[in-house]
């Protein structure tokens, strides 16, 4: 499972002023994370474990994009996001 391969590795450190808002918004991000590959493993589309390195290769890669911003690029790249909405 992937929470088993997850467990080692260090993934998300922000202090949050909200913490609540916050273990609300990893809690469904994360729900609609397995639910979405639970949906493509019944569908018979890719294994399980395939899968699973396909989801962490991506955290890995925006990892390294999100947490390389500096707080204005950070900021810049949400109003942007949200602008969309």
């Amino acid at each position: 499972m992937i929470s088993k391969k997850l467990r080692s590795k260090r993934l998300f450190t922000a202090d949050y002023s909200k913490r609540e808002e916050a273990l609300d918004l990893l809690e469904e991000c994360v729900g609609n994370l397995v639910l979405a590959m639970k949906l493509v493993e019944h569908l018979k589309l890719f294994s399980r474990e395939d899968i699973e390195d396909y989801v962490i290769a991506y955290m890995e890669a925006f990892e390294q994009r999100y947490y390389g911003f500096t707080e204005d690029e950070l900021d810049n790249y949400i109003k942007r996001i949200l602008k969309r909405r």
